[in-house]
């Protein structure tokens, strides 16, 4: 009897430990950009560092936010401050953004690039490993087709645990997807060039 609860609690251990593979997708947006533009912004990981600079000022953050559905703004902020408290000591470079937390250092990286097509963005040293693809295809001369597709290794336990929580990525990927369909991308490629980080060999 002991040996038979012992394999039954070894089983729950096991499932528990296990992980499961997320996928969540977003809608396809349509950006007016050119793909070469879109494509240099999201595969450069200090254009990160320029949107957050922008970010501090008043004017850039009212267009920002009137981007966002009502009932999301109040959401955004809250989640901004929490951010804020938790993430110090942000640094950038063309291929990597690393912060410390109560947790350690943790960061992101690219993992890949296809030129004009994709980037794989892979999580580095966090405790929930991820990969983000951002899909882009050119649509005419001035206008690209985005889309964004997270995948993530859940433990099992976690997602039982917090499943109504989890499900809330679905939304926060179609509002990650809409907000990037946004991005001032030809003032952000010009602001690249100005300061100096104007590496256009992004095949690596």
């Amino acid at each position: 009897m002991s040996k038979r609860l012992f394999r039954s609690g070894e089983s729950l251990l096991k499932l528990g430990a296990s992980k499961l593979m997320e996928k969540y997708e977003s809608q396809v947006k349509r950006v007016n950009a050119r793909v070469s533009d879109v494509f240099r912004v999201l595969s450069d990981m200090r254009s990160m560092k320029l949107l957050m600079d922008a970010m501090n000022n008043p004017q850039t953050k009212q267009v920002f936010m009137s981007t966002l559905p009502e009932d999301k703004r109040a959401e955004y902020e809250k989640a901004q401050s929490k951010l804020a408290e938790v993430v110090k000591d942000l640094s950038f470079t063309r291929d990597t953004i690393a912060c410390n937390t109560a947790l350690g250092s943790i960061g992101v990286r690219v993992a890949d690039r296809e030129l004009n097509k994709t980037i794989k963005i892979s999580s580095d040293k966090s405790p929930l490993g991820f990969d983000v693809w951002a899909q882009v295809k050119e649509l005419s001369l001035n206008e690209t087709a985005l889309k964004l597709t997270l995948k993530a290794d859940i433990p099992f336990v976690i997602k039982t645990m917090f499943s109504s929580k989890l499900e809330k990525l679905n939304q926060a990927i179609e509002q990650g997807a809409a907000i990037l369909a946004q991005l001032p991308y030809g003032s952000l490629c010009q602001k690249l060039d100005d300061n100096g980080w104007n590496d256009k060999t992004l095949e690596a």
